[in-house]
């Protein structure tokens, strides 16, 4: 039997700064043959992967729906760089901002209340919002070598957030299928 397809839930930030994260990106598998995160659009991921079937998916839109409206528009500010070390992904670092936690709070509890997830499919504690650009196919070394550059390497940008995205893997590809504006 086939399973039930793979959705995310995520911000996308506007195209000409998914165009600068792809830059680095592309930068960066030039440089340390790496090329998972080149794959993957730019997105900060409020909700981790998910399978629904078309049953499920009806009252997830119904909760996204509602988190929108309880939602207005804010702005995100990006600056530096991070990383996790445990699992050797480089980022783009979004510092704390109370209107993304909340967001993530409202899907975060629609989500458990539904039964569509546990608490365990959520990162313990608050959302660490970040811009991949470097992950997955790493080595130690390569990833330290990237930390390394970056660690101290300059990034500021700022963009208005409006809406969120309920993404689908179609074809190894995240594509945006959704979105809730607010």
């Amino acid at each position: 039997m086939q399973q039930p397809p793979l959705y995310l839930t995520a911000l996308l930030p506007p195209p000409e700064l998914a165009a600068k994260e792809h830059a680095i990106k592309q930068t960066i598998a030039e440089q340390y043959d790496t090329h998972v995160a080149i794959t993957k659009p730019a997105h900060i991921t409020l909700v981790p992967p998910y399978r629904a079937t078309e049953a499920q998916l009806t009252s997830l839109v119904d909760l996204h729906r509602a988190v929108a409206q309880q939602m207005e528009p804010f702005e995100l500010v990006l600056d530096g760089y991070g990383c996790f070390e445990g699992n050797k992904t480089v980022f783009i670092n979004v510092p704390h901002n109370e209107q993304l936690q909340h967001l993530y709070s409202l899907l975060k509890a629609g989500f458990i209340d539904l039964g569509q997830a546990k608490e365990k499919h959520f990162h313990a504690g608050p959302l660490r919002p970040h811009l991949t650009v470097a992950y997955r196919d790493l080595t130690p070394e390569s990833f330290e070598a990237i930390w390394q550059a970056y660690e101290h390497e300059p990034f500021s940008a700022t963009f208005p957030v409006n809406s969120f995205w309920i993404m689908q893997y179609v074809d190894r590809v995240w594509v945006p299928w959704r979105e809730f504006g607010f």
